[in-house]
């Protein structure tokens, strides 16, 4: 053993002094390594700016598809498109009057006719700046809506994940100087719970009444929240709810703007539920028809739901305003399964149509029900009804409306 350890320490001796040159890089390399991390480290201000440099970069290599988009929403969403872009670039309003080549570069790069912003582009800039100490791009990192797909890389596990996430803590109570930064102080306080519930929504109020569009949102979610669990909420928060409401879909808010026919109907349901409890549980099915239809025209969709099956199932019944007409009704129906997925309720309708005319047909409908939704005893007109009835009460989860509307025409 000794003189096998002997030969080896010969033969790498002799390896040294013959490749000499080759050794020495070797040996120097991890220095190099260290020296060159060091000089990195310190370029950029320190470990912590490096951290959030490469947490952003992570970032943006993952998100290719949503860098122009700012609301983080794919696709076309019609109309509904331009709310998304104003939305989530109306936190850069509360510096335009700042002179910094920031701001000028905002401007460059965010193009308002076609709703797109670089926001990848744009926050590198923001974030070189800040970790040079320009305050203003520190305020910009915190005014950033926290509730953009780009604020965090991928989804964060902790809140410490999160690309910006100093800028966010250091936001001060005192210091609220724009809506942007109540609102991200709101959030990201109660994100935390540091912040109690009632003082959350005070701000969210505040923010909104200074014309926040993603502050009137975030209040109405907890105005929705607070409905659900009694399905009342007090009259002098009413007038709030239903000036938000309008206000966002006259922005053209997209779930504002299907709030407002859905809570025409009676629907019971998210974000509807209480501006149908507000305006006095009144309904107007025939203006829910037409704001439907709009809704539909904004979206730039043609065959959907909204102005298909939905009017289909007024003109079907003869629901509150709208005449009962069947012709009018099975058009729509039929229309409806010309589309990529026809609802389980047109089907449904169908069905009954053809047992009511003896058609057996009818079990042909009830077999696609079957089919798509596997479930089983869905065979005769009895069982037919039930699962209309069934459908009903998902889809209103209003029980008086159940107890006021014919559902079998």
């Amino acid at each position: 053993m000794k003189k096998l350890v002997k030969k080896i320490k010969n033969y790498y001796l002799n390896s040294r002094k013959k490749f000499k040159h080759i050794f020495y890089t070797l040996e120097t390399l991890p220095i190099l390594i260290l020296i060159i991390f060091a000089v990195t480290v310190i370029s950029f201000g320190g470990f912590k700016n490096l951290e959030e440099k490469i947490k952003f970069e992570y970032f943006v290599f993952n998100a290719q598809e949503t860098c122009n988009k700012p609301s983080g929403m794919t696709g076309n969403w019609g109309k509904f498109s331009e709310y998304f872009f104003k939305s989530n670039v109306q936190y850069l309003d509360y510096f335009k009057d700042e002179k910094i080549k920031i701001i000028e570069l905002a401007n460059s790069v965010k193009d308002d006719l076609n709703f797109n912003f670089n926001h990848c582009y744009f926050n590198r800039e923001v974030l070189k700046e800040a970790h040079k100490g320009n305050q203003v791009a520190k305020d910009i990192l915190s005014s950033i809506p926290v509730t953009n797909v780009y604020y965090s890389y991928l989804i964060p596990d902790d809140e410490e994940d999160y690309i910006i996430y100093r800028y966010l803590s250091s936001i001060k109570k005192e210091n609220l100087s724009n809506p942007a930064l109540k609102y991200n102080y709101a959030y990201f306080g109660s994100f935390q719970e540091k912040l109690e519930r009632l003082e959350k929504k005070k701000l969210f109020k505040e923010s909104a009444e200074e014309g926040y569009l993603l502050a009137m949102e975030e209040y109405l979610i907890e105005a929705n929240s607070d409905y659900a669990k009694s399905n009342e909420i007090s009259k002098s928060e009413c007038l709030t709810i239903l000036k938000y409401s309008k206000h966002l879909a006259d922005q053209n808010s997209l779930f504002h703007k299907i709030a407002i026919p859905n809570a025409l109907i009676g629907r019971n349901v998210y974000i509807s539920g209480p501006i149908y409890y507000c305006s006095g549980k009144k309904t107007d099915f025939l203006k829910a028809i037409s704001k439907y239809d709009n809704f539909v025209k904004l979206s730039g969709k043609t065959n959907t739901i909204f102005n298909n099956t939905y009017p289909a199932l007024m003109h079907y019944n003869g629901w509150g305003n709208v005449k009962k007409d069947k012709e009018i009704a099975l058009k729509l129906f039929r229309k409806n399964l010309n589309s990529k997925y026809p609802d389980d309720i047109v089907f449904a309708y169908l069905a009954l149509e053809n047992f009511n005319n003896n058609n057996e047909k009818a079990l042909e409908y009830l077999d696609k029900i079957q089919n798509k939704l596997n479930i089983e005893n869905l065979s005769d007109l009895k069982s037919l009804k039930k699962f209309i009835y069934a459908w009903m009460k998902d889809w209103f989860k209003n029980e008086d409306m159940l107890k006021s509307l014919n559902f079998y025409g």
